[in-house]
């Protein structure tokens, strides 16, 4: 009898995780002005990833949605976490790289293949929720700040669609369904009419990952 409760409880456990989804919450994710946002290009073209968290504002909230709806908070992140986070995992990387380069270098690209299996798989049942994108910005000159804006307005639609016809395709969802993804995209541009270079961009996001599709195979 013992033995029956423990399986019922164990396949009402798994069929319940199945039919779960995790929610990732970018609440918030800003740069603040022009020279945090020449900062961090910088840094990425040395390929100082790590250190551009210093530049932004970030909050980060991972749930547990039980059953897809009932939200149990799992985790929280911000700016000072993810370095915390970023500069271990980079002390722990070294300290492999210099104990055994070869099995250093196998070991990343198992891990570099399992990321982008996992990626394919997810990418295709990520829904994308209340997505919010705030951009300020200025060029010193009025008529060059307009047709700025008109670029990037342009640029940003089209990413959208592309985006939008990718997970259409990938998982053939209905007229229906292709608006409703459109309406989550929401954008704001404003132009600065300054004597100086102004930028800030704000946005938030929210994708909602079945648990289902980071277990079964396509």
């Amino acid at each position: 009898m013992i033995v029956f409760y423990l399986l019922l409880s164990t396949v009402s456990i798994i069929i319940t995780i199945l039919l779960s989804s995790i929610e990732i919450d970018f609440n918030k994710i800003e740069i603040e002005d022009i020279n945090k946002l020449k900062k961090i290009y910088k840094l990425i073209a040395k390929k100082k990833y790590e250190k551009i968290f210093n530049y932004m504002k970030i909050e980060i909230k991972i749930e547990f949605l039980l059953f897809s709806v009932i939200p149990i908070l799992w985790l929280k992140f911000d700016n000072e976490k993810i370095n915390i986070i970023t500069y271990k995992l980079i002390k722990y990387n070294y300290k492999q790289k210099r104990k055994n380069l070869i099995k250093y270098g196998l070991k990343r690209k198992k891990q570099k293949i399992f990321i982008n299996k996992i990626k394919n798989k997810v990418l295709s049942k990520v829904t994308v929720h209340d997505s919010n994108i705030t951009l300020k910005i200025g060029l010193t000159n009025a008529g060059v700040t307009a047709i700025a804006i008109g670029i990037l307005n342009s640029l940003i639609s089209i990413f959208i669609t592309g985006y939008i016809s990718e997970i259409a395709e990938k998982q053939k969802i209905s007229d229906n369904q292709i608006t409703n993804i459109i309406n989550n995209f929401n954008y704001e541009l404003y132009p600065v009419y300054k004597d100086e270079f102004t930028f800030n961009l704000k946005s938030q996001i929210k994708l909602i990952v079945p648990i289902n599709s980071l277990i079964y195979k396509n």
